[in-house]
């Protein structure tokens, strides 16, 4: 993995040509991935599509797992206290959030885009940032654009998935703490342009709820956020063939996406503050 971030430290022009690429794959290749999936579903049962794609990255996790417990660097205990909150909440996401099992195509891709966004940040919590950062805008996109072609019904916009990109983007992360060497201490980290950044967003989005430029559910807003799911929807909405599954709504969602980039901001403290006695 050293040598591996190494050479994309040293051919800055090239990750930063890797990594403009691979967006753009994600951004525009969406509709086409998912025509092909639905093409795949109908070759064979959606039961059956779903187990294989359970299976396989259930043995691509395994595989995380043994490279993080078999890391030349030990694994840490700011990697442990990382990485236990991001596996119960991608149990939840796996359970409560999916329709299908195709979703978990979210963890892998941005963990790779986080991987290569790593070497020119420098910091693990600047990475997950602008990975997840990305995906938010890549949900945005589609759906805006792709979704309402691909999949008419959908009528807000897809919290769920902005999470598990998010997901994706910290178990990379956890992985690539012990080669974050760019810690700051507390003073220094409420400087962080990305956190200045995130907080530029917040305060844009409370105007523009104010003035009524965005909307959670129906109104006149430019933008509105929730077109389909109503205030007093139940927690669970199923969908055939009779799969259980919670839409998170606008308000829940920008919450939960807040407190996770906060949460995954704290990796990049220094030791002396976060976690003492680290080893």
């Amino acid at each position: 993995m050293n040598k591996f971030l190494t050479i994309l430290r040293n051919q800055k022009s090239i990750t930063l040509f890797l990594i403009i690429g691979y967006c753009s794959i994600l951004l525009f290749f969406h509709q086409s991935a998912g025509e092909l999936f639905a093409e795949l579903v109908d070759s064979i049962t959606r039961k059956k599509s779903d187990n294989i794609l359970f299976v396989f990255f259930l043995f691509i996790f395994f595989v995380y797992l043994i490279k993080l417990f078999s890391n030349k660097v030990r694994i840490n205990k700011r990697q442990l206290i990382f990485l236990l909150p991001t596996f119960i909440i991608s149990f939840y996401t796996f359970f409560c959030l999916f329709v299908n099992n195709i979703e978990l195509i979210h963890f892998a891709q941005y963990a790779l885009l986080t991987l290569l966004i790593f070497p020119l940040s420098n910091r693990v919590g600047s990475a997950i940032f602008l990975s997840s950062f990305f995906g938010i805008m890549d949900e945005a996109f589609q759906y805006y654009n792709t979704y309402n072609e691909l999949r008419p019904t959908l009528g807000y916009f897809d919290f769920n998935d902005v999470i598990a990109n998010i997901l994706g983007s910290a178990f990379m992360g956890i992985m690539l703490i012990p080669f974050n060497s760019s810690k700051v201490h507390y003073r220094e980290f409420f400087c962080l342009k990305e956190l200045r950044f995130l907080f530029i967003i917040i305060v844009s989005l409370i105007i523009f709820l104010f003035i009524d430029f965005i909307s959670f559910f129906n109104s006149d807003a430019i933008i509105i956020l929730n077109q389909q799911i109503s205030k007093e929807e139940s927690f669970f909405t199923i969908v055939p063939p009779g799969v259980v599954y919670h839409i998170i709504k606008p308000l829940e969602g920008i919450i939960f996406v807040i407190l996770l980039l906060l949460f995954y901001f704290m990796i990049d403290l220094k030791p002396n503050f976060a976690l003492s006695n680290e080893k």
